[in-house]
């Protein structure tokens, strides 16, 4: 769903405002309970090997995001909560990206993430990102202002060296 806001700054200039909500999705019970046990898994695997920062980071989705094992976390509710934070926004995607395309909003504090969840029948993989890799994998980082801040220079160079080539 889009909004418009309109603010009429003088008779020969208004300004548009574009506002995207992202759509709820209502997921089914076999989704939640996919999503739970990969949760719990990835949680207890983020004990171990997940960097200071993730560890850092991740309850602060739990208390404000909905993070956790019976629930699914809404993207709208995660871009929310980054955007409060950083300044980063999540937009829904079907698929994969270009590299240029995901760069490209990476530039703009924009993450792309899917909405769908891996088949149950197999939980622990997928053969596709899917919206646990992007939500417990790198969305996280994006609430942290230094890795956001690295992430945009990075993409510069990126962007910069692909002109080139």
């Amino acid at each position: 769903m889009i909004h418009y806001s309109l603010i009429f700054v003088s008779s020969t200039f208004v300004l548009f405002f574009v506002l995207f909500v992202i759509a709820r999705i209502n997921y089914t019970a076999a989704e939640v309970a996919c999503w739970g046990e990969v949760y719990t898994k990835l949680r207890a695997l983020h004990e171990e090997h997940a960097c200071a920062e993730h560890m850092r980071l991740l309850p602060l989705f739990e208390a404000n995001c909905g993070y956790r094992a019976d629930n699914i976390p809404q993207l709208q509710d995660i871009s929310d909560f980054l955007s409060e934070c950083t300044g980063f926004t999540i937009r829904p995607v079907a698929g994969l990206l270009s590299t240029r395309n995901f760069l490209y909003g990476l530039a703009f504090r924009t993450f792309f993430s899917t909405q769908y969840l891996r088949h149950h029948s197999k939980p622990l993989y997928t053969p596709e990102p899917d919206l646990v890799h992007e939500i417990m994998g790198h969305v996280p980082l994006f609430a942290d202002q230094v890795r956001v801040d690295t992430s945009l220079q990075c993409n510069v160079l990126c962007e910069t060296t692909l002109t080139v080539i």
